[in-house]
């Protein structure tokens, strides 16, 4: 599990953010001055912010990566008030995730990340894709979703920084189709009269891996996002027919963004689960997003929409208010998230309570869990259903089959005969029992087997 020291205590030079914090020199403004494009001081000014961008920046004690100083500085997001744009605040949380890509491209890793709602992740990885686009040379990344609206959501974040980046970081779109953003444009050759294709030719695909796992097969790619990948069927045929485009000779070079979101994790997509309990597996390093982490106002300086200070951060007053920038009191989240969840267990609404429960992660077994309003010990089955899934527990298929007399007719009291399977036998008429479980001669009663019953949510008629 990755994760830095926390808190991190700041000094009094620290300033990850001084072009968001300070705005662009005049003189090298060209929104407000057109007439500085070209000048020593302006070229000057944008090569020095471009070496930041790409490798790193001392913010007063702290080093901060390229991506994230670029992310604090050029990137642009939606205003907490709906329009506009902005520039997003320090948080340790972001901090430790950027860093995080640094550890997997270091190391030629893969990122698998669980998360509560609303943490910002998509946003950032939005940058880490746009940083690479306008940046680098020869880049490429996917965007993979199991649906569609998931990775068009992804684009839109893209899209609304395009519209509002700064003039020297934009690039021409060869492109109008946003499944394909090519960086390019369309030259006439003087000499030949023919038109040909300049630039930097990076490229953003966004596909839907619902009924073709292998979209991205044959290409190399830098970075591949799997949006969502709680709610993605074909996660782990897409991550084996996909994980050659990362590769270079036996090294792997590009990173998947494999992440989810609790409450939007199908009981059918065991993919997602599978690739955080075996994350050696996956060649995944694992980072976890609870709820208590990027929750205003549990931030310090957090602020509503009317710019009101209104940070509730009690266990963090001990330190300046310049050395605690971007803290989090995740004491003070996580006691006031204990207290939400007991009050709905007490009202005695279990799918809402199971459901904050999801969108408000404390203990990483809450993202992956099941919401229902029936009289089944919920919390029991859950935890049980986390245990078996982390665990390395082999199982074996069988078939199960009535046994019979000599003239077909099935023995009573009934008895059951367990066959194992054939490799070419349907799976969904299998019935999983753990290696050396079964059968053992001589014992009775020792298995017990249950049945789905009415979700008591779904019906309106029956509380069987």
């Amino acid at each position: 599990m990755f994760s830095i020291g926390r808190p991190i205590v700041k000094s009094r030079q620290f300033c990850p953010n001084p072009v968001a914090k300070y705005g662009i020199p005049v003189y090298a403004d060209s929104v407000v001055n057109p007439k500085v494009i070209g000048t020593n001081a302006w070229q000057q000014w944008w090569e020095e912010q471009l070496h930041y961008c790409i490798n790193g920046y001392d913010a007063g004690g702290l080093w901060i990566s390229g991506r994230y100083y670029y992310y604090l500085n050029f990137f642009n997001t939606s205003s907490i008030v709906g329009f506009g744009a902005e520039h997003p605040d320090y948080m340790d949380y972001q901090y430790e995730y950027f860093m995080l890509v640094e550890e997997a491209k270091k190391l030629g890793k893969n990122i698998v990340v669980p998360k509560g709602r609303r943490k910002g992740l998509s946003v950032m990885t939005a940058c880490i894709l746009d940083h690479g686009f306008r940046l680098l040379l020869t880049y490429k990344a996917g965007i993979a979703a199991g649906i569609k609206d998931y990775s068009d959501d992804f684009i839109d974040k893209w899209k609304f920084n395009n519209m509002h980046v700064a003039p020297e970081l934009r690039t021409r779109l060869l492109s109008k189709n946003y499944d394909d953003i090519i960086a390019g444009w369309d030259e006439k050759n003087e000499l030949t009269g023919e038109w040909e294709q300049k630039g930097t030719m990076n490229m953003i695909y966004s596909r839907t891996m619902h009924t073709d796992p292998q979209v991205f097969k044959g290409k190399f790619l830098n970075d591949v996002i799997f949006e969502e990948s709680g709610e993605f069927d074909n996660l782990l045929e897409t991550y084996r027919a996909t994980k050659a485009c990362l590769m270079w000779g036996d090294r792997q070079e590009g990173t998947m963004y494999i992440y989810g979101t609790g409450g939007n994790i199908k009981t059918g997509s065991k993919g997602f689960e599978q690739i955080w309990h075996h994350p050696d597996d996956y060649n995944a390093l694992k980072y976890y997003v609870s709820g208590s982490k990027f929750y205003p106002p549990f931030l310090a300086g957090s602020k509503n929409k009317e710019g009101k200070v209104i940070e509730d951060i009690p266990n963090l007053l001990h330190y300046e208010p310049y050395q605690r920038v971007g803290m989090e009191d995740e004491v003070r989240a996580n006691e006031v998230i204990k207290e939400n969840k007991a009050a709905l267990l007490k009202a005695g609404n279990l799918k809402d309570y199971w459901e904050y429960c999801k969108d408000y992660p404390g203990d990483i077994k809450e993202v992956f869990r099941v919401a229902a309003s029936n009289y089944f010990p919920q919390e029991q089955l859950n935890n049980q259903a986390y245990k078996l899934e982390s665990e390395e527990l082999k199982y074996i298929p069988y078939r199960l089959e009535w046994i019979k007399t000599e003239k077909g007719e099935i023995v009573v009291p009934h008895q059951v005969r367990a066959i194992p399977m054939m490799p070419d036998e349907p799976e969904d008429e299998a019935v999983y029992i753990l290696l050396n479980g079964h059968p053992q001669g001589r014992i009775r009663n020792l298995y017990v087997a249950g049945v789905d019953s009415y979700d008591q949510d779904k019906s309106d008629t029956s509380s069987s």
